[in-house]
């Protein structure tokens, strides 16, 4: 598991770090009545923003070094650093992964308290 404060003491040098988030990811069809595609997705993606109990990562589906960001659906999915876990995904602001998704930290003292009871 990542070390408690990891992503605080580290934010400027993981920001050129690949991330690799990984979830379900939808397509929603015509007038949002349905899901088209199902199957399940992953991408790489940049260190955005490290907040109190949040991560973010970049979104720009068209950088050339990286994937872009997660998908409608995405929520529950991983986010890895190598071997590591760095959050789980919570929100996704986008049905065509083209925008801010937030990842709840498990290097906070209060995300690690919680997981600790299952671990």
């Amino acid at each position: 598991m990542l070390p408690v404060g990891t992503l605080d003491v580290n934010q400027g040098a993981l920001k050129n770090e690949t991330f690799v988030l990984v979830g379900y990811g939808v397509e929603i069809g015509a007038k949002k009545a349905q899901v088209v595609v199902t199957e399940r997705r992953f991408t790489t993606s940049f260190l955005k923003n490290v907040q109190t109990e949040v991560v973010t990562f970049q979104i720009n589906d068209r950088d050339s070094k990286a994937g872009g960001g997660s998908c409608f659906g995405d929520s529950g999915g991983p986010a890895f650093l190598g071997q590591y876990v760095v959050g789980d995904s919570s929100f996704v602001n986008s049905l065509s992964c083209n925008a801010t998704a937030g990842y709840q930290r498990v290097d906070t003292p209060y995300a690690r308290a919680f997981l600790e009871q299952f671990l």
